[in-house]
């Protein structure tokens, strides 16, 4: 199985956090009215560390980003 190494986690993480900027500033500017994100961060951790402390933190993280597109 594959599992990206610590630096992959990390990127990808920042790669999710810009996604969810982008869209929730065109949820405010332009109001679509279909929009879909894909954040992968959980999938990551999930497949590096599987369930425990890291997955819950990264699940509270994500959950932090759809609340960010959701105020929006």
């Amino acid at each position: 199985m594959f599992a990206p190494d610590l630096g992959d986690v990390d990127r990808i993480q920042k790669i999710d956090l810009h996604v969810t900027n982008v869209a929730a500033k065109s949820l405010v500017e332009v109001a679509p009215d279909l929009s879909w994100v894909y954040l992968q961060h959980t999938d990551d951790i999930g497949h590096r560390d599987g369930d425990g402390p890291s997955m819950d933190r990264a699940v509270r993280w994500i959950d932090a980003r759809v609340l960010e597109l959701y105020s929006a």
